[in-house]
């Protein structure tokens, strides 16, 4: 099976090699006096484990290009993109960025989906001078290389729950409480170290109970909680959902109930109008007053029919930092495009953008999105909001 499985990936690579070989060859020669396209090369999946979710990534980037061809181009040069498939593997992703840059001369790249790849595909993009914008690759490790070329755009994980810091203000509490289950990873380490200089008391829980299966044997320690405090909870969305039914038996609120998953539809899905005034941590949402976002969000829904999600949202921001780059620096040429992606303090869809020496996102921050009459609504950071927060919620109402 392992063989079988090994062939199959060097065949779908081997397609997208022919594939894209065949279409540089019958592309039409540049018309006299006309700029050549500006080649964009990225290996990103579209078969494998990350398929779906790197599809609607691609769905963003080619948005991003019919639009910005309708517009004339970039320094006069239509953007074409050669995007091949990974077969959703860190290798894959070296190798291919390798054969972009070698053979297809693309004059830049964009990032693979997933950090592992990213990773992979930065070290071959700053070894050979070609910038890379990574759009998707949010993991440190990345940019923790000595890069000159590589460029990130969404927030790290590390800083995902910095901004529970700003709900408490927002509360004026100087209390959080945190259970620290699956996906807390860096994440809480940060957190700790932010709350400490801002005099804000971590209380930690190292994970949930296992749900319960006949309520109303609530854990004992919701008892233990603040009902001023923030609660931060890590954990997967039915542990979620049990321990909102439980606090909902036991009478108790906290004065802000958070978790990264509360953004998932599944939330939602499981808890039905508990999920109200819940709050969530979102690198993307289509409601935010981002840069563009509106503009983005209707072409989205023209073409797609549905509303985009992070992933669209990071291709079409990748699309825009290039714009903004060109602008700066006036082409689309290498070492110049370097500089003004280094220097450039700018926004996208998907929040602010400011990079340290290496290329690492400094300036993007994660929002706070609560849940407002079953939709949800992006409470911070006050520039994107859409909505107002509702803080220190009603008591629950009683179960008929």
């Amino acid at each position: 099976m392992r063989a079988l499985a090994v062939v199959a990936a060097v065949l779908a690579r081997w397609c997208a090699i022919v594939f894209w070989s065949a279409a540089a060859f019958s592309q039409p020669p540049v018309p006299s006096g006309e700029k050549p396209p500006l080649l964009i090369g990225g290996s990103i999946a579209q078969t494998g484990l990350l398929a779906d979710l790197s599809r609607e990534y691609i769905k963003g980037l080619e948005l991003w290009q019919e639009d910005v061809n309708a517009r004339g181009g970039l320094s006069g040069r239509r953007v074409e993109l050669r995007l091949f498939d990974d077969v959703s593997g860190a290798r894959g992703a070296a190798e291919l960025t390798a054969m972009l840059i070698a053979q297809d001369k693309v004059d830049l790249l964009v990032g693979p989906y997933g950090s592992p790849a990213t990773l992979e595909a930065a070290v071959i993009a700053d070894r050979e001078h070609r910038i890379m914008l990574n759009a998707t690759g949010a993991a440190p490790n990345i940019h923790k290389k000595s890069l000159r070329y590589v460029f990130q755009l969404p927030p790290p994980p590390a800083e995902q729950a910095l901004p529970v810091l700003k709900l408490a203000a927002m509360l004026g509490t100087r209390t959080i409480t945190v259970f620290a289950g699956k996906g807390s990873g860096p994440a809480l380490g940060r957190l700790r170290d932010e709350a400490k200089l801002a005099g804000v008391t971590l209380i930690e829980f190292s994970e949930l109970p296992a749900p319960v299966l006949r309520p109303p044997n609530y854990p004992p320690l919701i008892r233990k909680i603040d009902p001023k405090s923030v609660l931060l909870v890590f954990d997967e969305t039915p542990r979620l959902a049990d321990l909102l039914r439980e606090m909902k038996l036991a009478g108790f609120r906290p004065g802000a109930f958070v978790a990264p998953n509360v953004v998932h539809p599944d939330y939602i899905k499981r808890v039905g109008m508990d999920a109200e005034y819940s709050i969530g941590l979102s690198a993307y949402e289509p409601r935010a007053r981002t840069h563009g976002n509106a503009e983005f969000v209707r072409s989205f829904q023209a073409k797609h029919k549905r509303m985009p999600d992070a992933n669209a949202a990071c291709g079409w921001a990748a699309g825009q930092l290039l714009e903004a780059a060109v602008a700066r620096a006036g082409t689309s040429e290498t070492e110049p495009l370097r500089d003004a992606l280094s220097e450039l303090q700018t926004e996208t869809v998907i929040g602010a953008y400011k990079v340290d020496r290496f290329g690492a996102q400094l300036a993007a921050t994660t929002m706070l999105v609560q849940i407002q009459k079953g939709r949800r609504e992006v409470i911070w950071p006050e520039a994107y909001k859409s909505a107002a927060a509702i803080l220190s919620p009603p008591a629950w109402s009683k179960p008929r």
